[in-house]
């Protein structure tokens, strides 16, 4: 297999070239994907053997790579202890909440897959990871249209109903779970190398996607994709008004073939969520309601449940509620809160932090404050996309779909940032390093 190069370059000196192989990559990107199809679970239980492989896998990959130094090996230590620590944690608690087990098994279920990507993660193999994802999205995209055609799909999460409305599952799992994919996923189409009309086709898919998902964080999430795209990759207005065209007719064509039943649902569920209906028949909120009760109210019985006090060490997994496998337990509906409850007052405040430093650093990448290269880009935008819808739902470091792919982007922020030339070092200002990749 090739071994590839990378050289990194940067103002004021010559560049200082690194054996970067990835001869592991196959086995990573094999444990990337069989993390994304973790709903698969639900057609056998050999799904949990392979599962157990690429957990092995991983193993060999963490002994066997050549790209073993300091910043990727404190990058494992620390996810090996954060993971310590909330499992110590959990047991604690357990005498209070029930049986742990479960809750632990759905933290660390991404651990394969994270500790493949620390360890074949650079400049040259990031491109595969987020492509493979958004492949994979636009068939979790195209599984919820599809079920109002050819009705429920078996082993995916079971529909539910809110507002007269069906709302099915998908291959990424809950509908909830691809409302928070949305955005991210349209920035890739849209901003990543390529044809711009495949982009557009693309992120047209992944429109109608989140309007079958009748989700208002998909609607929010979208909004936040487009606009995000749209600032980073400087599209024209011509460009723009030509995928809100395309959405339009592919949206109007899909309603004009519904029933009259799926049309009144459809009419019923956004008079809802904008708060125009009539409130006497409505079963739903309006999304400003809904951002108020999972900023305050929801926050509000999670923290009356298990008491202040639990802020400071953490509850372990039973914070994470439904989320680890607890849904008789309140959930927080909020990252922040979230966070807290499962990690501790003193580690969750520090994930929090450095989620916000990588938030600034990733805002100013996208409005082009900072000199950056592509795959910086790429990773800024993704990083928002998939934080900001699930800062008022959670869940975000440990789903298997969108966590894989948000920890990715945080892995590749910090790598480079740790490249990156100190202020003055050259005898000139601070720059991003200029990542170029050489094939021998």
């Amino acid at each position: 297999m090739a071994h590839f190069k990378l050289q990194l370059s940067h103002a004021g000196g010559p560049g200082k070239k690194l054996d970067l192989r990835t001869p592991l990559l196959p086995a990573s990107v094999l444990i990337f994907v069989v993390c994304l199809l973790h709903i698969t679970r639900n057609i056998s239980v050999a799904y949990f053997g392979v599962w157990a492989a690429t957990a092995a896998l991983a193993v060999i990959i963490t002994l066997r790579t050549p790209y073993h130094n300091k910043m990727r090996d404190s990058a494992l230590a620390l996810l090996v202890a954060v993971y310590f620590y909330v499992v110590l944690t959990s047991f604690y608690w357990s005498q209070d909440y029930g049986e742990p087990v479960t809750g632990i098994a759905r933290l660390i279920f991404i651990a394969p897959a994270l500790i493949g990507m620390i360890y074949t993660l650079n400049g040259r193999t990031f491109p595969t990871y987020y492509t493979i994802w958004l492949g994979f999205g636009v068939l979790v995209a195209l599984s919820l249209p599809a079920q109002f055609v050819f009705g429920a799909v078996s082993w995916f999460v079971e529909s539910t109903e809110r507002a007269g409305t069906s709302r099915y599952g998908s291959l990424a799992g809950s509908a909830t779970v691809f409302g928070n994919l949305v955005g991210g996923l349209i920035f890739i189409a849209l901003v990543r190398k390529g044809n711009f009309v495949l982009g557009a086709t693309i992120t047209v898919i992944i429109l109608v996607g989140a309007l079958a998902s009748f989700q208002k964080a998909a609607f929010a999430s979208a909004v936040i994709g487009l606009a995000s795209a749209l600032v980073a990759s400087k599209l024209r207005f011509s460009a723009i008004a030509s995928l809100a065209i395309a959405f339009a007719v592919a949206s109007g064509l899909l309603f004009s073939l519904s029933d009259d039943y799926t049309k009144g649902i459809l009419l019923g569920y956004f008079e809802n969520m904008l708060g125009t209906g009539d409130v006497t028949q409505a079963s739903d909120v309006t999304f400003v309601e809904s951002m108020i009760s999972r900023w305050a109210h929801f926050p509000e019985i999670a923290l009356r449940f298990f008491g202040l006090e639990s802020l400071l060490t953490g509850v372990g997994v039973f914070g994470g509620s439904g989320s680890l496998g607890y849904p008789d337990y309140p959930h927080t509906h909020n990252l922040v809160f979230e966070t807290l409850l499962v990690f501790g007052a003193i580690l969750g405040s520090a994930i929090m932090l450095a989620v916000i430093y990588l938030s600034w650093i990733s805002g100013l990448i996208i409005v082009g404050v900072h000199n950056y290269e592509h795959n910086d880009l790429m990773a800024a935008g993704i990083f928002l996309n998939l934080l900001l819808p699930t800062i008022f739902a959670g869940a975000l470091f440990y789903h298997p779909v969108s966590g894989s792919m948000f920890i990715c982007s945080a892995l590749y922020l910090a790598f480079s940032l740790a490249k990156r030339p100190k202020a003055g070092a050259s005898g000139g200002p601070s720059v991003w390093p200029r990542l170029g990749v050489r094939m021998r």
